[in-house]
């Protein structure tokens, strides 16, 4: 006969190393430890199956161009951002014209301006989708200033070609805060001049709430502190969605 004293001990510790080793490799798969996207838990399969695709949908048909950086491609969330989970969910035609550590300032024939001069009228876009982009913060480009190269000049460039050359609408949009002082400043700066300047704004680095995020929710939507995970990107939908269903209406909001 067993002592159920002693064979409760053993179950309680078991269960205690069972807890133990689970958090261990969620902590080890946080952005932190792991340097394989691959294995953060945020890039977990299951989290891009719960989005689902709406059938009935404004966007359908329409052919929407997203212009950035590493963020925009989904560096960190294994080639998947936030640009793939909107066109899976409403059904338009996507182009994801990203490359990672390109610049808003037109330098080199990868800049955000160069690529952007490649797209025409023809080219048939409905709406273009601008990330500001984190790497001109790390560089000595001025945001404002006389010189031909500023980061408020080359802003300024995009939505003019997007209005005079593509004939469409555009939307900016900031990434999650990371603490750089300089790109607070392109922030305010793009925020300063949206409304004389028809942007539309997805301000995520003041509106997606990461930073408030507590310790463990921050480590399963973030990578590192500028890449998001499958989860931070599918919080993201609902600022996009807020904005894109103001240039194309659904029946319920008419």
């Amino acid at each position: 006969m067993k002592n159920n004293s002693s064979y409760s001990s053993k179950r309680m510790c078991a269960a205690a190393w069972v807890v133990y080793f689970s958090f261990l490799f969620l902590i080890l798969s946080s952005h932190s430890y792991c340097s394989d996207p691959g294995l953060h838990i945020g890039n977990d399969s299951r989290y891009l199956n719960c989005v689902g695709s709406v059938q009935k949908s404004p966007l359908k048909r329409k052919k929407i161009l997203f212009l950035g950086s590493s963020v925009t491609r989904g560096r960190c969330s294994l080639g998947i951002s936030f640009a793939d989970i909107l066109c899976r969910k409403w059904n338009f035609f996507m182009v994801k014209d990203a490359v990672d550590g390109t610049l808003l300032v037109k330098k080199g024939e990868n800049s955000y301006i160069s690529r952007l001069e490649k797209y025409t009228k023809d080219s048939n876009v409905d709406l273009l989708v601008v990330q500001l982009s984190t790497n001109d913060s790390l560089t000595k480009d001025p945001i404002e200033g006389e010189r031909a190269d500023t980061i408020g000049k080359a802003i300024l460039f995009i939505v003019e070609y997007a209005r005079n050359t593509l004939c469409c609408p555009v939307v900016f949009f900031t990434c999650p805060y990371f603490g750089n002082e300089k790109y607070k400043k392109m922030c305010d700066y793009l925020r300063s001049i949206a409304d004389n300047k028809g942007i539309r704004v997805v301000d995520i680095f003041r509106d997606g709430g990461f930073q408030s995020l507590p310790p463990f929710e921050f480590q399963l939507c973030m990578f590192d502190s500028v890449h998001p995970t499958l989860v931070g990107y599918i919080r993201w939908l609902p600022l996009f969605e807020e904005q894109f269903f103001r240039i194309f209406p659904r029946k319920e909001d008419k």
